[in-house]
């Protein structure tokens, strides 16, 4: 097995090793490792959203791509691992101090220009947890590393798609940037 090297670098204190564990500091400053395709569980860890002006519970239910199956590729480890369970996408959040452009947050995290209707949503993953959520990293490709899903316990327990109450309880936890 090779030694773990710090590969690719998203900024000062975070980056990605060959092996694909991403490495960044909670708001608190402790180091948080992350394995792609694995809930995250670190309370702190600041996951984001980019929605319409407020996030409709309607608009968090499962359909279409949401429920492909994410594969990650790891090179070091000769294997691939997946994220089988449907969900919502989301992207963990480096830098969410207020006042941080939502031009600059959906060009970082979806390599995309932003819509003017593009609002972005943070929460906790602790507080997600607590809705009944959880949330895997599961990089997409090199330019969306930060990319989650998030999917509903229930989906996780029983294969049940999340419930139109489950999306509510989601929606409650994500707080707009302003």
């Amino acid at each position: 097995m090779r030694p773990v090297e710090r590969f690719f670098r998203l900024s000062p204190q975070h980056s990605i090793t060959n092996y694909y564990e991403l490495i960044c500091s909670s708001p608190s400053g402790e180091e948080i490792k992350v394995k792609p395709c694995e809930p995250i569980c670190s309370p702190e860890l600041v996951i984001g959203l980019v929605a319409n002006n407020n996030i409709k519970p309607k608009r968090l239910m499962v359909r279409g791509r949401d429920c492909k199956p994410i594969q990650v590729y790891i090179p070091a480890l000769e294997n691939t691992v997946q994220v089988a369970h449907p969900g919502k996408s989301g992207f963990i959040s480096l830098n969410n101090k207020a006042g941080d452009p939502i031009r600059s947050a959906v060009e970082t995290y979806l390599d995309r220009q932003p819509n003017r209707r593009d609002h972005v949503h943070f929460a906790n993953v602790g507080n997600i947890m607590n809705a009944g959520w959880t949330v895997f990293w599961a990089p997409l490709n090199e330019f969306k590393l930060l990319h989650v899903r998030i999917v509903a316990d229930r989906t996780i327990q029983s294969g049940n798609l999340p419930s139109l109450d489950d999306a509510s309880k989601l929606a409650q936890v994500f707080s707009k940037l302003r």
